[in-house]
């Protein structure tokens, strides 16, 4: 007798025979299993069990494979996984404020489950989302940054949302411990153009940049703390920076620290040299890597046009000498002096203002500055200034102008004397 092959599910298989499941035995003696049906292979899914491939014989009840071994229950049925396991909310539009259908696919079987979506209404995310200035929960729907605030951390550094400032500063900078619990930045990492220097790292203050931390980096902008005291050698040689300011606490500004930062055009400085206490070298080449005032036109920048100076008493003999293409100079209160030369061969220099505390000044200071057309000073100061390009003065302080002050002063346009003058000295305006 030929044997049949019928293709059946187990599901397919009648009542009776699916209780045979239940208590299978040795084949009886005697049964050839001649009624034997081919039972098909199906796969569980994620809610439904599955079975393998399998013979059933309806003379004996039993389940067997090819090989003829009989079979158990076990041995037959492939579990479900235990129900789907959905993918995120996703919706048939981009906009969460439009309504719509939202859907979910399953990642194993790819089942989907839909349902209505009104206006405005957000799958918010259980997890954060940052980067390195805030924080947010997302809509899994359609993306919206919901409930976004910034970073705040503790001790460690740690921000709720999993994100630690100090790591993140680890893959910016390398930090060297000082003896006194402060740190300083040994060197620059990143690979950034726009880079602001932490106040404060791991509890102590970042009071350093170190000896060529930044040198000949892709740095354009740089943005330094307050903490800030000592600014290294070589600091930022060979750099991109258009501008500079250096914070008021800075007290010494190594040797070459801004050389060939040939970009370079305006500069915030709280002291001209070296040093603050104006020990060690005065002149303003110094920190551009001219050892001598007179090397200052050959170290200075061609691209630096404006300076301000916020800090110090004293502008130093020869402290600017040649620096040929600045326009502007700003000097503060607290500058009370300044000496020999300090401006000479500025030939560039368009804009002065000079401290209104200034009680001293060398006659030479401005000489060869002939291009000043706006000069802001105490009245004493106007005897110093040339005068052939000279249009606009604004006098800040002083009892009188001097005699012939302004004596065929030509090019002169507007005059602002203040309420404190009470003497305007002979021939001061002729011409």
């Amino acid at each position: 007798m030929n044997k049949r092959r019928i293709g059946i599910t187990i599901a397919a298989i009648s009542v009776t025979v699916m209780l045979c499941l239940l208590g299978f035995s040795a084949c009886s003696s005697g049964c050839d299993h001649l009624k034997k049906f081919y039972v098909t292979g199906n796969s569980a899914t994620c809610t439904e069990n599955g079975n393998i491939a399998c013979w059933y014989c309806y003379d004996c009840g039993k389940f067997f494979n090819e090989s003829g071994e009989m079979l158990t229950e076990s041995n037959i049925y492939i579990p479900s996984s235990g129900g789907h396991n959905w993918g995120n909310w996703r919706k048939d539009t981009d906009d969460c404020t439009k309504g719509g259908v939202s859907y979910r696919t399953c990642k194993n079987c790819g089942a989907k489950e839909k349902k209505p979506l009104e206006p405005g209404e957000h799958y918010i995310k259980s997890t954060w989302s940052f980067d390195d200035d805030e924080h947010w929960h997302g809509c899994s729907v359609c993306g919206m940054c919901l409930e976004t605030e910034p970073h705040r951390y503790d001790e460690d550094g740690d921000c709720i949302c999993g994100y630690n400032i100090y790591d993140a500063m680890d893959n910016e900078f390398e930090f060297e411990e000082n003896y006194d619990g402060t740190w300083t930045i040994a060197e620059y990492l990143g690979e950034e153009t726009a880079v602001s220097i932490p106040q404060v790292y791991r509890g102590g203050a970042v009071t350093e940049i170190g000896y060529g931390a930044f040198d000949n980096s892709d740095v354009r902008t740089v943005e330094l703390p307050d903490s800030l005291l000592s600014i290294g050698a070589y600091a930022f040689r060979g750099t991109a920076l258009t501008e500079i300011v250096i914070p008021s606490g800075v007290t010494e500004i190594g040797e070459y620290a801004f050389g060939d930062c040939d970009s370079l055009e305006s500069v915030t400085i709280p002291f001209v040299g070296e040093r603050a206490d104006h020990s060690g070298r005065t002149h303003f080449g110094y920190i551009f890597g001219a050892s001598y005032a007179s090397d200052n036109e050959y170290y200075v920048p061609d691209s630096l046009q404006d300076v301000v100076v916020t800090g110090g008493e004293v502008i130093a003999e020869d402290a600017f000498y040649g620096c040929g293409n600045l326009t502007s100079v700003t000097l503060p209160d607290s500058v009370t002096s300044i000496g020999n030369g300090a401006f000479k061969e500025c030939y560039g220099l368009t804009e002065i203002t000079l401290s209104g505390g200034l009680t001293g000044m060398a006659f030479d200071a401005f000489v060869g500055c002939t291009a000043i057309e706006t000069a802001t000073m105490p009245a004493f100061a106007v005897e110093y200034i040339p005068q052939d390009s000279l249009k606009t003065v604004v006098l800040t302080s002083g009892e009188s102008i001097p005699a012939e002050a302004f004596y065929n002063c030509d090019t002169l346009t507007s005059v602002t004397i203040p309420s404190s003058v009470t003497e305007v000295g002979e021939n001061a305006f002729y011409g």
